[in-house]
């Protein structure tokens, strides 16, 4: 295939748009795979940022609430523990100690 080289409007940079990158039909402009690349691990940090904020926001909610502070999974993790009466659920230890 014929090359069709073409410039880059972030970074300037020339490059064969049969190669990789982006298109913007409605403006005819191109942008380089390595433009579009930095472009998709920015928005995932933001992305990951995004997140992190809102789970504090929940944390923060819950401690207003509740007046405690502690996680989803920390929750839900100590109702899936065995009760405290005798260690691990079916242990010979639980099971000797309870009458015949």
């Amino acid at each position: 295939m014929k090359k069709h080289i073409v410039t880059c409007v972030k970074c300037g940079r020339q490059f064969d748009a049969n190669e990789g990158g982006a298109y913007y039909p409605e403006s005819r402009r191109y942008v380089c795979k390595h433009c579009v690349d930095k472009q998709k691990d920015i928005q995932k940090e933001q992305a990951k940022a995004r997140k992190a904020a809102e789970r504090e926001a929940e944390a923060d909610e819950r401690e207003r609430v509740t007046g405690m502070r502690q996680s989803k999974t920390a929750r839900g993790e100590r109702s899936a523990r065995a009760p405290c009466y005798g260690g691990r659920r079916g242990s010979t230890w639980t099971n000797s100690i309870r009458p015949p």
